[in-house]
């Protein structure tokens, strides 16, 4: 079986803001023979909610805060990479996705530019790629906090 990457977002309040905080959260199965996930695009990935026509137009113009890498039930292999390039075709995490993902461990990380952590403006899809899996059929969750501004 092909592997697959499901979209899902959620929005949280933050009390007397008025504001919310974004979690965007890719659901990634690897492939059953192979152990390859796909490439996931916000601009492209079906399921958006409400009348949005993708998940990119409800992270536009937020800044990406920080990720957060789950393994599921079948682990993925430890130290697998992850990047999430922007509309530039740059990525994001400037490296900091290399090796991030555990097997058994919850892992965190923050955009970067130039080796220091630093908000990403939002101005176009994102694109997630994982690589260096070779476990067939493993599941990661890869979740993004988006803020509407340096709070």
């Amino acid at each position: 079986m092909a592997g697959t990457i499901e979209l899902s977002i959620e929005n949280y309040g933050i009390p007397g803001k008025g504001k919310t905080i974004k979690e965007l959260r890719f659901i990634c199965v690897a492939d059953a023979s192979d152990g390859s996930f796909p490439v996931a695009n916000t601009g492209t990935i079906a399921g958006a909610p409400g009348n949005s026509t993708s998940f990119t137009k409800l992270i536009l113009g937020w800044f990406l805060h920080k990720i957060i890498v789950n393994p599921g039930a079948t682990a993925p292999t430890v130290s697998s990479d992850l990047t999430m390039t922007d509309k530039h075709e740059i990525d994001v995490f400037d490296g900091n996705g290399t090796d991030l993902i555990h097997n058994t461990d919850s892992k965190a990380s923050y955009p970067m530019i130039d080796g220091v952590p630093s908000l990403q403006p939002v101005l176009g899809d994102y694109i997630l790629t994982i690589t260096n899996n070779a476990v067939n059929s493993a599941i990661l969750i890869v979740t993004l906090i988006f803020v509407p501004n340096t709070m």
